[in-house]
């Protein structure tokens, strides 16, 4: 499967969420009574694993990490302390940490971009992307990145 391919299988297996659409990975609880586990969804040519961390009052964001499909490596990442989980806040993360990566690319390069127009198309693609059914995620990215 494709999660193998990022070290995000070889101690937990994934199974679909409904609730979540998202592959949710197998959890482990703390002796203070907290779950912790992974989600992975998939956007064009990037997998975003959430670290996740469930209290018993509230469900928390630990981290955020991007990979690239195709290149096969992590592009970018971002912890948290006490970030209560919000779906919306992380499609926003994930936006400005893809933005920030190709605005540093361009600079570097010494090309002229539009970080509004980044901004925009991202934002179109990461809410297309994490509306979509992820299984149906999974199968056009495997397709399309990996055969």
């Amino acid at each position: 499967m494709m999660f193998n391919r990022f070290g995000l299988s070889t101690n937990s297996q994934y199974s679909y969420s409904e609730v979540a659409n998202a592959f949710i990975g197998e959890g482990y609880t703390s002796q203070a009574g907290n779950t912790y586990f992974n989600a992975i969804k998939l956007a064009e040519g990037i997998v975003v694993k959430e670290d996740i961390g469930e209290g018993y009052a509230y469900t928390f964001l630990n981290g955020l990490r991007v990979y690239g499909i195709k290149s096969n490596t992590l592009l970018c990442e971002k912890y948290y302390y006490s970030r209560v989980y919000n779906k919306s806040f992380v499609k926003s993360e994930v936006i400005d940490m893809l933005t920030n990566i190709i605005i540093d690319a361009a600079e570097k390069e010494k090309i002229q971009v539009s970080s509004y127009e980044i901004h925009k198309q991202l934002n179109a693609l990461i809410e297309k992307s994490f509306e979509t059914d992820q299984r149906k995620m999974l199968e056009s990215q495997s397709q399309k990145y990996l055969m």
